[in-house]
């Protein structure tokens, strides 16, 4: 388990230990406790959570500078080749760690140098990145509080491997200190960015060019491969990169989720069994908590055969409700993701040998939807009711549903279900469309889904045409099923009101419709076919006009103020 946050007395806080140095001759121990460490070491001891970074300059040049002892016992001037160097103890007991700052970043940063200081070894790190990333905020707060070193790398593939920048400095790294683990980032499946610079090196293949390296007088050199569990599972690209790091004799370093220190949400969206009836959002009792699975190879592997999956990165998620529907017939946990592959893994486990290859195989598609409404802030209120601001937003959607691929009317009833879509209010079609794909959410979904919706006045063939994109979209395996609902009208609900044009916050629709049609003909803005479009259009003016008038106010006062002094 990670450091505990809480401080008691006498102890230091987990964001404190990578202000802190070790001084020369102190010795770690891993006891937290102030006494226990004490009677554990001795006095003068360093808690490891205090020393989880050392300082690898000066470490570096006491190695290099390294010299032996005459026969007499006294230090001689004779410098001590390279290859009979004694590594100081100062250097054993301190682990270097090598970061590819490419796929990841602070966050994760963090959560590895915690977990691997846990180790009870001083820790140092390196970033190996682009200057554009070590120049952003949040790395230049990492990089002050762990004390690590930036290292701007620039993306050369024309050098052989052994005479990349993070290459060079590994084995450098092994020449100084016992220990010397590689951070990579996740390759596969990764979008390539101009913000890339170490997709030079292959780092499996690195692992196996430091094991090599053994002097004839010094124990096999200690490599370690550090790699991050996701809050679900490990992926099968890092299972099967762990599996490549452990053949050429490096050893493998899992940092678990806990050490991220995610909050852990306090509700579930359970998925029925009626095709279109809407499941439940249940709160998850202490009992039926779970973590990450460590290998879902195996359940990947099973969804593949029978056709649920058609690529290992699908959503692994809607594959196993599809699996569900068409096996079990039983109500599933959907989310979080963890629980479904859980429900899975237990289900195949239960089978008689041989019984879970014999499965149905996927026949009729699904859209799987889980909607998700507002997050907001994460308040105290928010994370003591939800304990996410993820959770909020799966409790806010009302619960999952799936559609049968079958209908005729998948994408209204879709529309429908999320509040883009309605007999009364709400029937334009062509503003359904064009208020769906506006959000952050749906736009990033459908942009996964390769599918781009036109906006504006559409003729019936076009309308048809979106239609269709629309059914693909949902129908995607490889999306997660996330859509975000029509969003809420209670902040103009509280403008109109405010302004005397409603005569109370809950008014029904129809009188807020009435003030907003009136406040903009007085105003001479567009007036929308929808509500949900007219409601958006209209709190984004309010806004924009009470953002104006308050800069017009800062204005004023400071005309006023200039005047005063003049």
């Amino acid at each position: 388990m990670p450091p505990s946050l809480a401080r008691a007395p006498g102890t230091l806080h987990a964001s404190q230990a990578v202000l802190c140095r070790i001084r020369p001759g102190e010795r770690v121990c891993s006891v937290t406790c102030p006494a226990e460490r004490e009677s554990h070491m001795g006095r003068g001891a360093v808690c490891v959570a205090t020393a989880a970074f050392g300082c690898l300059g000066s470490l570096h040049r006491r190695a290099r500078k390294w010299s032996s002892l005459n026969a007499r016992g006294t230090r001689s001037s004779r410098v001590v080749p390279r290859r009979s160097v004694a590594v100081p103890s100062a250097a054993r007991d301190t682990l270097a760690v090598l970061i590819d700052g490419d796929g990841q970043g602070p966050r994760e940063f963090r959560a590895a140098l915690l977990a691997l200081a846990s180790l009870g070894k001083r820790v140092h790190a390196s970033v190996f990145a682009a200057q554009s990333k070590l120049d952003l905020p949040e790395w230049q707060q990492f990089l002050r509080e762990s004390g690590a070193d930036a290292v701007n790398v620039v993306p050369d593939n024309s050098k052989p491997l052994g005479d990349t920048v993070f290459a060079q400095a590994a084995i450098r790294a092994l020449n100084s200190f016992s220990c010397v683990a590689l951070m990579p980032s996740e390759r596969e499946g990764r979008p390539p960015s101009d913000m890339d610079a170490n997709m030079d090196v292959d780092f499996v293949h690195l692992a196996q060019l430091l094991c090599s390296r053994a002097y004839d007088c010094m124990p096999r050199p200690h490599v370690m491969a550090v790699l991050l569990e996701g809050p679900a599972f490990r992926c099968p690209e890092s299972v099967g990169l762990a599996r490549a790091f452990g053949g050429v004799q490096a050893e493998v370093f899992w940092v678990n989720v806990e050490w991220f220190g995610f909050r852990r949400p306090l509700f579930r969206a359970v998925l029925g069994t009626t095709p279109g009836a809407r499941g439940s959002i249940e709160p998850i009792l202490v009992e039926e908590e779970r973590g990450p699975l460590k290998d879902i190879t195996g359940l990947v592997e099973h969804l593949l055969r029978l056709g649920f999956m058609e690529t290992p990165r699908d959503a692994i998620a809607p594959a196993i409700a599809r699996f569900w529907q068409a096996n079990v017939a039983k109500p599933l946990t959907v989310w979080p993701a963890q629980y479904p592959l859980h429900e899975l893994k237990e289900w195949m486990e239960q089978q008689s040998e041989g019984h879970a290859d014999t499965a149905a195989r996927s026949q009729d598609d699904m859209a799987f939807v889980l909607p998700v409404g507002s997050k907001g802030r994460a308040t105290p209120h928010t994370m003591g009711k939800y304990g996410t601001a993820d959770c909020k937003s799966i409790y806010t959607g009302g619960g999952p549903f799936f559609l049968q691929s079958s209908s005729p009317s998948l994408v209204e009833d879709a529309l429908s279900r999320l509040g883009y879509l309605d007999d009364s209010l709400n029937a334009d079609l062509e503003e359904a469309f064009a208020m769906f794909s506006s959000g952050t959410v749906n736009r990033r979904s459908l942009q996964v889904a390769g599918v781009e919706l036109r906006t504006g006045s559409l003729c019936s063939s076009a309308v048809q045409e979106q239609k269709e994109l629309l059914r693909t979209a949902f129908l995607s395996k490889k999306l997660y099923g996330l859509w975000r609902t029509a969003p809420s009208d209670n902040s103009l609900r509280i403008s109109l009101a405010s302004k005397g044009l409603l005569s109370r916050q809950d008014a029904p629709p129809e009188e807020v419709l009435q003030a907003m049609e009136s406040y903009s003909k007085r105003h001479g803005l567009p007036i929308r076919r929808s509500y949900n479009a007219f409601a958006t259009s209209m709190a984004d003016h309010l806004k924009q006009a009470k953002k104006s008038l308050r800069q017009a106010n800062l204005t004023d006062q400071a005309s006023k103020v200039h005047g005063e002094k003049k």
